[in-house]
C-alpha cells in the first residue's frame, strides 16, 4: 500500500506597514550591498510611489514588512524627534535636549532591545501629556539604523522581527512606520594644529 503524502502546511501571510494596501509594492532582496547603498534603494523606490518591502520566513509563516521614507522627489519630510524611536545597532537611543547656561544641549543614552516593549507602551498612553513620548500614536514612527557598511543583513532581519512582534503585543495593530536610514559616522577629529616656533625667530650669528 502506498503512504499517503502529508497535507503541506499552507503558508500563512502577514502583512505590516502602513500604506501597505494603498501603494504598490516593490520587494527587496538583502544582497551583499552596503547599508547606505540599501538605504538609498529604500529611499528611491518610496520617492517613486511604490512601497518597498522586505521579507522574513518564519516557519510556515511570511512576514512582509514595508518600510517608509521621510524623503520625497523634491524635498525632505519634517519629523519631530519626540515622534521617533531611534533603534541605532539594535539598541534604543534616546536623545535629550535641555537648556544649560543658555546653550541647548543635546545628549543621547542607549537602552537594550529588550526594553522596547515598556518604552512603546509608554508611547501608545501617552496621548500628547509627556513630551517625552509622541504627540499622538498615529505619529510615531520607528528609525532602524547601522553605522557599519557591511554584515548588517542578519541583525536587521532580527531588529525588524523583534520590533514588529513588540508593536502588534503593544497596539494590536500591524499600522507600524518604520524608516530604514544609514547612520554617517562621526567626522574624524580635527588634527592639532603646532604653531612654527622659528618664525620670525632670528638667528644670532
Amino acid at each position: 500500500m502506498r503512504r499517503a503524502k502529508k497535507k503541506e502546511k499552507e503558508v500563512v501571510y502577514e502583512n505590516y506597514g502602513r500604506f501597505y494596501d494603498k501603494k504598490p509594492h516593490s520587494f527587496l532582496k538583502l544582497k551583499n550591498e552596503s547599508f547606505a547603498d540599501l538605504s538609498y534603494k529604500i529611499n528611491t523606490i518610496f520617492s517613486n510611489d511604490s512601497l518597498p518591502i522586505i521579507s522574513i520566513r518564519k516557519a510556515d509563516t511570511i512576514k512582509n514588512i514595508g518600510l517608509y521614507s521621510f524623503q520625497r522627489k523634491n524635498s525632505v519630510y519634517k519629523i519631530t524627534r519626540r515622534n521617533i524611536i531611534e533603534i541605532i545597532n539594535d539598541s534604543i537611543v534616546k536623545s535629550r535636549t535641555q537648556l544649560k547656561n543658555n546653550t541647548l544641549i543635546t545628549t543621547k543614552e542607549s537602552f537594550p532591545l529588550d526594553s522596547l516593549n515598556n518604552l512603546l507602551t509608554k508611547h501608545f498612553h501617552n496621548n500628547g501629556q509627556n513630551k517625552d513620548f509622541c504627540e499622538c500614536f498615529e505619529k510615531l514612527g520607528f528609525i532602524i539604523g547601522y553605522k557599519t557598511q557591511l554584515n548588517y543583513q542578519e541583525k536587521l532581519l532580527k531588529t525588524l522581527d523583534k520590533v514588529t512582534d513588540i508593536y502588534e503585543t503593544v497596539t494590536g495593530r500591524k499600522d507600524i512606520l518604520i524608516v530604514i536610514q544609514f547612520i554617517l559616522p562621526p567626522p574624524p577629529p580635527t588634527p592639532p594644529v603646532f604653531k612654527n616656533c622659528f618664525t620670525n625667530s632670528k638667528i644670532e650669528k
